[in-house]
């Protein structure tokens, strides 16, 4: 079953949700999570001794979002903060786990996890690279070098069959309106 905002719940006869924990990631998450509650925590104590008016509500949701905030509307002074244990609490519980959803109804839950467990860092340095091409930089990430000078020995990678398993260098290539090329790559992460 499937909840939608216009209608209160749909069948989903073609969807499988598989939900994992993994104790490392909740141990990365809950030190995380109290280095963010810290950094919120002096970040709005100074505001409060400094007296600053505060930001947009939106802002202070996305950048406060651990703690209730008591200011004045009309000069958005800062008067007082706590700690919100209900979200802080929330946060911890959920901590460590995470979901694959998959058109795939006939693997199983660990197969599920194989094949995917890659896909969000990929597509996340998908985006990236994404964003470096479309940004019109004129200088490669990490390398210093005009987009305008061919990089010594690039070549691109004849097969990328590793993939997932092997996370090799990828090499792209953008050439612009003037017919200059930029290139860059990602790093060789190991094995898996």
């Amino acid at each position: 079953m499937a909840e939608d905002c216009k209608e209160p719940v749909k069948r989903s006869e073609k969807l499988r949700l598989n939900l994992y924990f993994d104790s490392v990631r909740r141990s990365e998450e809950l030190v995380q999570l109290d280095i963010d509650i810290t950094g919120q925590r002096q970040e709005l104590q100074l505001l409060l001794e400094e007296r600053q008016p505060l930001d947009d509500d939106q802002s202070l949701k996305r950048h406060f979002g651990y703690f209730k905030l008591q200011y004045d509307t009309g000069d958005r002074i800062l008067k007082s903060f706590e700690l919100d244990q209900k979200k802080v609490e929330k946060a911890r519980r959920t901590c460590g786990f995470f979901s694959i959803m998959t058109h795939k109804r006939d693997m199983d839950a660990m197969e599920t996890y194989h094949t995917y467990k890659l896909r969000d860092e990929q597509e996340k340095a998908f985006v990236n690279v994404k964003e470096f091409f479309s940004s019109g930089k004129n200088i490669l990430p990490l390398t210093g070098i005009p987009a305008n000078e061919k990089p010594d020995g690039f070549q691109p990678p004849e097969e990328l069959a590793g993939g997932r398993q092997d996370r090799k260098a990828v090499h792209l290539v953008r050439i612009d309106d003037s017919g200059v090329g930029t290139a860059a790559h990602m790093e060789d992460r190991g094995t898996v």
